[in-house]
């Protein structure tokens, strides 16, 4: 396969597993968002509503990564090839994670952060955010955090789709 097709083939497993994430999250949240109003006016307690808001978090979550990984594994089946389902798993999920951590560091008040800080503390603090997380801020600013949530599982399920995976060294190569 040429590399222009690979390209193009790379780009539509992200755009059909981008599709199949927010079509899938979106009706598992419509459909959790109907149960809960559907129980709203039934006192649980603090501890079991907890229980179920968690529950229905990892549900809606499960099921986008899920489609998401699904729909570039759908659209891998062009190029003949034998990937783990359990790495593109694996990958979408590090992927969004990955998405939250940008967002967390990029968006956050380091400034004020800092002031509570004293001595070299504040001065490390101080160079990691005009080094690395202001430039990463200045590219990534005018980007939605949700677009970047939703092109995230993608692009980290068609890299684990397209990469070489790893080889693990045996057991004997080891010992010598």
């Amino acid at each position: 396969m040429s590399k222009g097709k690979r390209i193009g083939l790379v780009f539509l497993q992200m755009l059909v597993g981008c599709c199949a994430g927010v079509i899938a999250g979106g009706i598992s949240l419509f459909i959790v968002n109907s149960i809960w109003n559907g129980i709203q006016n039934v006192n649980m307690g603090g501890f079991l509503t907890a229980i179920f808001v968690l529950i229905s978090f990892l549900l809606v979550y499960g099921i986008a990564i899920i489609a998401t990984a699904e729909g570039v594994h759908l659209m891998g089946r062009f190029v003949p090839k034998t990937v783990s389902r359990r790495r593109l798993y694996e990958s979408t999920f590090l992927a969004v994670c990955a998405a939250v951590a940008l967002i967390t560091v990029t968006r956050a008040d380091w400034i004020t952060t800092l002031q509570e800080w004293g001595g070299p503390i504040r001065l490390l603090g101080t160079v990691i955010y005009y080094v690395i997380v202001r430039p990463v801020n200045l590219l990534t600013f005018w980007i939605p955090s949700i677009l970047l949530y939703v092109i995230a599982g993608p692009v980290g399920a068609a890299l684990a789709y397209n990469l070489k995976p790893y080889e693990e060294k045996s057991k004997t190569e080891i010992k010598e």
